[in-house]
């Protein structure tokens, strides 16, 4: 799988409601969530993202930051050297589909950190946690999610997995059949049922 790597176009290759995800080369917080991913990615596809968000705006997004749901830039992510940030295109994709996803992201702004539920992931993929769900086929691993998953708190994943289950075009379509806290950066990012063909994802440069 080859990534265009593409200067950033606003209305060429990237819109309101497209959704971003970024890959991190040294980062302790970022390894840990990979970390957290290991047993989702085992036939593992092309850059593994620690981090997603939605696109609301030419240098706007609404994001999961440790501190809680708030609102960032693009910018903070075309200026750090250490990252790579991919662009992906939500299947069927219009403006007005952009507009809602957008829209419904903004929901959760104010939200707190879902810092239970990244307890919980750490759980489920513990040496126990793994074997427990070998055993359950995964039940194990989607109770503790369930019981870790507070109201009005949320990971960057979720709250994207949200936005995207709230639009009838894309509800119940790949990775988005689960639950929004069992999504993770990158099963979100390699869905194809989700998002358009590989070939309309883009890496951005400044």
């Amino acid at each position: 799988m080859e990534i265009a790597v593409q200067k950033m176009q606003w209305g060429i290759n990237i819109a309101e409601g497209y959704v971003g995800f970024t890959v991190r080369k040294r980062d302790a917080i970022a390894a840990g969530i990979r970390w957290f991913e290991k047993e989702w990615r085992k036939a593992q596809v092309g850059p593994v993202p620690s981090h997603t968000f939605v696109v609301t705006g030419p240098d706007a997004t609404i994001e999961a930051f440790g501190n809680g749901v708030g609102r960032g830039t693009l910018t903070a992510y075309l200026n750090d050297p250490d990252v790579a940030l991919l662009i992906r295109r939500p299947a069927q994709w219009t403006a007005a589909m952009g507009r809602r996803i957008a829209d419904e992201a903004s929901k959760h702004v104010g939200h707190r950190y879902g810092r239970w539920l990244i307890f919980g992931m750490a759980v489920s993929n513990s040496f126990l946690g793994l074997a427990l769900n070998k055993l359950t086929r995964g039940a194990f691993g989607r109770k503790v999610r369930q019981w870790t998953d507070e109201a009005e708190a949320e990971v960057c994943s979720e709250v994207v997995a949200l936005s995207m289950k709230a639009q009838p075009e894309l509800d119940r379509r790949g990775q988005l059949v689960w639950p929004a806290r069992d999504a993770t950066p990158y099963n979100l990012f390699k869905d194809q049922s989700v998002f358009e063909p590989w070939n309309c994802a883009v890496e951005l440069v400044d």
